[in-house]
């Protein structure tokens, strides 16, 4: 086990070296109740249908139709030609003081003033009309929304038969605009177009389960997480969107954290009895899932979150283990390292290890700050640990590095060398991609010369980066141009279209020039020093209370 303190790395400009026009879309809503083409004579209640969950005004120019639940009209799609200045960039007012403490662990250090996403470029009509889409997919959302009341099934149904999109899209849609509605800074963000309905769907799914006195604070809080910090930027992916509104969702309203899915209910709070969905009095079948759930100390992870097996067949056995995220990733790493070692099978390389025929050594990286300030998360292996599981990990740390530039002689980087890139990255660098770095290949931004290694790129941080096996491939096919920069930001540039998309490093080593470190440390002083004082002043008052009512009156 190695442990790296988070000093950022800092290293110079390192590039790879391989050999609109759009017309606006002015979409206005169809009224079912005044057309029946295609489909015959509708029924009376087919017909008022459309008058049901929405009133509907319409004059010479227009139709608009207004939301029942607020009386107000719904909102309407941008032109997708629009060349406005970003609305993330807006100013969305003065955040609650509240927010501050997790905008600040949250939020990146510094930003650039171009900052900007890819899909705001009003130049490239494939981003246009991405936006586009984009827009009327949150309008759908609005114009399907139900009333509360309304029962799924039947709602569902009449949507999936107008669009004819599945039961299960439906519902999504009907989530998604009744989870809107409560906050409007978010919900003009995905009007404007800038974020695919996946992602405003998978935001909205953790949200609907929030204290609704809340909405303000999430509100005010996701518009500033949702700003880009470098021009051209990639979009957001839902592994974000899932690990910072979890983090998020702890800190303002930790009663509505989202189950774990493998956790023993399912997220409408039903019990799942076992692994196979039968009894567990079912002959041949063990589920073990809850015998040290009470057992040891309350602080201690519970590495292992599961476990059963079946019997059921005469041939074989079948075991079902579900342990916490980083235990896992160490299992995997001695399977591989065994079966690799040994040239069997990941199976073999399993049994193997339970019978003590076969050993591996494993070495995992967790990353914590060591500023000596009160930022005493750990990331281990892709994630963010809780306080539990970072206590239970650390004390089995066996070695310590600081964290810095690093290189070595040769094609294949150093363990430290690796570790750094990895803290660094975090996850696959290609654009849109969140591929964890315990899965990722360590490639040189600038090739290396086997046949003249001293005229290659070096074996360096400043010339290492992360990429998943697929991507990988495709920058060595030529696909995409690389350009590492010193703030450890990287340009990618397709050989097809000519585009640009800049990735930024999001690992807990990621992005520090000198300006960025100053301007984190100053943000963390003040930070801590507003709570210190604050505490001052909390016992000042608590003295003085104490002092009038007589409580601390010498007795003499």
């Amino acid at each position: 086990m190695r442990y790296y303190g988070t000093q950022k790395l800092n290293h110079n400009t390192t590039s790879s070296n391989n050999n609109s026009a759009c017309n606006s879309i002015n979409n206005k809503p169809h009224n079912p109740a005044s057309s029946s083409e295609g489909c015959g004579q509708l029924t009376s209640n087919e017909e008022l249908h459309a008058t049901k969950n929405s009133t509907i005004e319409q004059n010479d120019d227009t139709l608009n139709l207004l939301n029942p639940s607020t009386g107000r009209p719904f909102p309407t799609p941008p032109p997708v030609n629009s060349h406005k200045d970003s609305i993330v960039s807006q100013d969305w007012g003065e955040p609650p003081a509240v927010i501050e403490p997790i905008l600040t662990r949250l939020l990146p250090p510094w930003r650039s003033p171009e900052a900007s996403w890819r899909i705001e470029d009003p130049n490239d009509p494939v981003s246009l009309a991405s936006k586009s889409v984009n827009s009327l997919n949150v309008f759908l959302a609005f114009l399907t929304q139900p009333q509360w009341a309304d029962h799924v099934d039947d709602h569902t149904s009449r949507i999936s038969a107008r669009t004819g999109m599945s039961a299960w899209k439906a519902e999504q849609y009907a989530q998604v605009g009744l989870v809107l509605q409560r906050f409007p800074r978010l919900s003009a963000i995905a009007m404007d177009g800038l974020l695919n309905f996946q992602l405003v769907q998978r935001m909205c799914e953790h949200l609907a389960i929030v204290d609704p006195s809340n909405d303000e604070l999430f509100d005010h809080a996701i518009v500033r997480l949702l700003q880009p910090t470098v021009p051209k930027q990639a979009m957001r992916t839902t592994k974000w969107v899932d690990e910072t509104l979890n983090q998020l969702i702890d800190f303002l309203d930790p009663l509505s954290k989202p189950i774990p899915e493998n956790s023993h209910s399912d997220k409408d709070g039903r019990a799942i009895t076992s692994a196979h969905g039968e009894e567990d009095t079912q002959a041949g079948i063990e589920d073990q899932g809850d015998t040290n759930c009470c057992h040891g100390a309350v602080d201690r992870i519970q590495e292992v979150l599961d476990f059963s097996y079946d019997t059921r067949s005469p041939d074989s056995t079948t075991f079902t283990l579900t342990v916490s995220a980083l235990t896992g990733i160490e299992l995997l790493k001695a399977i591989k390292n065994a079966a690799s070692a040994k040239s069997i099978t990941q199976g073999e390389a399993l049994l193997g290890l339970i019978q003590g025929n076969v050993t591996a050594n494993v070495t995992l990286n967790l990353y914590k700050n060591t500023h000596g300030l009160p930022l005493d998360e750990v990331f281990g292996e892709g994630h963010w640990l809780s306080t539990a599981a970072s206590k239970t990990w650390l004390d089995r740390v066996t070695h310590l590095a600081g964290a810095g530039a690093s290189s070595n002689n040769g094609y294949r980087p150093s363990e430290q060398t690796a570790a750094m890139v990895a803290g660094r990255d975090g996850h696959c660098r290609f654009p849109g991609c969140q591929v964890p770095a315990y899965r990722c290949q360590i490639d040189h931004v600038h090739r290396y010369d086997h046949e003249n290694p001293e005229a290659s790129g070096p074996t360096s941080t400043e010339n290492l980066h992360l990429l998943c096996p697929k991507h990988h491939r495709l920058k060595t096919a030529g696909s995409w141009d690389v350009t590492l920069h010193p703030d450890a930001s990287e340009t990618w540039t397709s050989h097809g279209d000519g585009h640009c998309v800049i990735t930024t490093a999001e690992g807990p080593l990621g992005r520090q020039t000198f300006q960025h470190k100053a301007v984190r440390r100053i943000r963390i002083t003040r930070t801590f020093n507003q709570e210190r004082l604050e505490a001052i002043d909390e016992e000042r008052e608590e003295q003085a209370r104490r002092e009038r009512e007589g409580e601390d009156i010498p007795p003499f």
